[in-house]
């Protein structure tokens, strides 16, 4: 089935062009490895907060959590987003300036220097192969929706989505990153502002919200026997635990903390994701919602069809043009994603492989070169699992147990080891394989439901790691170490240097013979050029209402991007 036209077409192809250019354009600020993956240490704190709130999202939670709501209402929605609002309100008071205040770019450098480089190569090895299964998964379901609007099979959009998101996160590094993470939030917000009122309309407003749903369909909370132990109580407890911890634990999520000026830019992002969250929460679970209500039981019984109940809702709603801009916003949701998780896992392989065990003398330019290789070696591996899922279970199931397996065991001693300094590598490692090993055993082989596992799991590594650190304490050089990393760095008022250890950390004095870019500019020109090309599909090739649309949306981007190119002038004339 084909539903696109040429204005559609047009959109995408702009949009696929332009973030080509973020990447070439910011080659030029990441020539140095410290550049490449930490946009030397100088993201500006909004930047670094909607990058972090892009980063949460990906076309799984318009496919996957789409699936859910349409098969058991909105519980879903409200167990697993709002958590992620209470994650980075955790981490305001907890975590953000802790981290900034380490110096380090990437969780691992941490770990070596808070445990040992045994315990970060552990780490890294366990996390980095569940994060590219849970890029596989996001992969897919984006492909998903693009192959259900082009007609083509999912695995032509699994290619063609990751060959462009390698390409711009392996030009330009986390500055292209950033750069198109504030580009894709005002186009994913714009959509859902758009999606929303024409729905409703088709759905009756209010009314049709009551009087259209199907019998529990609100409920927040539901019965553990009828949902096998799913959206119940224990499901939110589970939720609420798991999610703070992976939001200040997670390898590419830190990096936001990491790579700002100052500690206080670092809580100032946290309270900034946050905030969206909560002020875009009604408006996210809103689409879902209404497909459910405007469908009815039409795509029951398919988890493929309850998968593209979303995008079969835009399909048939919107104009020209307006189709191509979803499109565009969910593949933007996605590669925000992809982008950041490429990019940290990059470093991780760069660092952790190559620099460390393969060619410790390798300076910043080469690190920079082979980052960028692993950068594309991540991209592909994760395209090979998005291959896969279908066979797997689906989406929201595949994603559900990733995030159960590594939330707890591969976040909690990392966490904590910012706070106590008894606990040693050997009690992070102990906890961390215990926290895998039972979470494996209790949901694949027991077939526990799924908030006992996540818990289980959970409070076994914490048990682990905080038993052993008081049986078997820090001692000798290695308590020194610990001491002194406390006060010199995690005491400190202002970001310190990182320590050079066998040049695995970079001292932020190299970070900086480049230049940042301005973000305000070039998205101001991005977001103006997108609102030009949907203003003239309008004129083109839409009719009445659709013409309205196309060119209020159009307008609307235009005025935006003027004033964010005015405000980038304006900042660069201040010096």
């Amino acid at each position: 089935m084909e539903n696109l036209r040429l204005g559609d077409w047009a959109m995408i192809l702009v949009y696929g062009v332009m973030m080509i250019f973020i990447g070439v354009y910011c080659v030029q600020y990441s020539r140095k490895g410290v550049n490449y993956f930490a946009g030397g240490r100088k993201i500006p704190w909004w930047v670094s907060g909607v990058s972090s709130w892009m980063s949460a999202f990906s076309a799984y939670v318009f496919v996957g959590l789409a699936s859910a709501v349409y098969r058991v209402g909105v519980a879903p929605l409200f167990h697993i987003l709002l958590s992620m609002s209470f994650a980075w309100f955790a981490g305001a008071f907890l975590w953000a300036a802790r981290w900034r205040k380490t110096g380090i770019i990437t969780v691992p450098e941490f770990m070596e220097q808070r445990f040992n480089l045994t315990a970060r190569q552990v780490f890294a090895w366990v996390v980095t192969p569940f994060r590219i299964m849970d890029d596989g998964v996001k992969c897919y379901a984006t492909a998903l929706i693009i192959a259900t609007v082009f007609g083509i099979p999912y695995w032509y959009s699994i290619l063609g989505l990751s060959l462009v998101t390698v390409a711009y996160t392996m030009m330009g590094g986390l500055w292209a990153v950033m750069i198109t993470d504030i580009v894709q939030f005002v186009i994913l917000i714009v959509v859902v502002f758009v999606v929303l009122p024409i729905g409703l309309d088709k759905i009756g407003w209010l009314s049709g919200l009551g009087s259209g749903a199907p019998e529990g369909f609100y409920r927040i909370f539901h019965e553990f026997d009828t949902y096998q132990g799913e959206f119940t109580i224990w499901f939110f407890a589970a939720m609420w635990v798991m999610t703070p911890l992976l939001y200040n634990g997670s390898f590419s999520l830190v990096q936001r903390y990491t790579t700002v000026p100052t500690p206080r830019d670092a809580v100032k992002s946290a309270w900034l994701s946050m905030s969206l969250g909560l002020v875009f929460f009604p408006f996210m679970i809103g689409p879902p919602v209404i497909s459910r209500l405007f469908y009815g039981d039409a795509l029951m019984g398919s988890t493929t069809l309850m998968e593209t109940s979303y995008i079969k809702l835009c399909l048939d709603l919107l104009p020209v043009g307006m189709i191509g801009m979803v499109v565009v916003a969910l593949m933007a949701a996605t590669m925000s994603s992809l982008a950041g998780d490429y990019n940290i896992y990059g470093a991780v392989l760069t660092n952790d492989l190559y620099h460390r065990l393969i060619n410790r003398r390798a300076g910043q330019r080469r690190l920079a070169v082979v980052g960028k290789f692993n950068t594309l070696l991540v991209g592909a591996l994760a395209m090979g699992i998005a291959l896969l899922i279908p066979v797997m279970g689906g989406a929201f199931k595949v994603m559900m147990n990733i995030l159960g397996m590594i939330g707890g065991p591969t976040t909690i001693p990392i966490l904590l080891g910012l706070w106590l300094r008894r606990s040693g590598p050997g009690a992070a490692i102990a906890a961390c394989v215990s926290g895998v090993v039972f979470g494996g055993a209790t949901r694949f082989i027991l077939q526990w439901p799924y908030a006992p596992f996540v818990l289980g799991n959970i409070a076994v590594t914490t048990v682990v790691f905080l038993g052993w650190g008081l049986l078997f304490p820090v001692s000798g050089r290695l308590k020194e170490k610990v001491d002194a990393l406390f006060e010199r760095v995690l005491r400190a008022d202002k970001a310190p240097e990182p320590v050079q250890e066998d040049g695995a950390v970079v001292s932020e004095s190299e970070a900086e013979d480049e230049k940042a870019p301005s973000p305000y500019a070039i998205v101001g020109y991005i977001l103006a050029a997108t609102g030009l090309t949907l203003g003239l599909i309008g004129l083109g090739g839409g009719t009445g209402r659709g013409m309205l649309i196309d060119g209020l949306v159009g307008a609307l981007l235009v005025v935006l991007g003027g004033l964010m190119v005015m405000r980038g002038r304006a900042l660069r004339a201040d010096g």
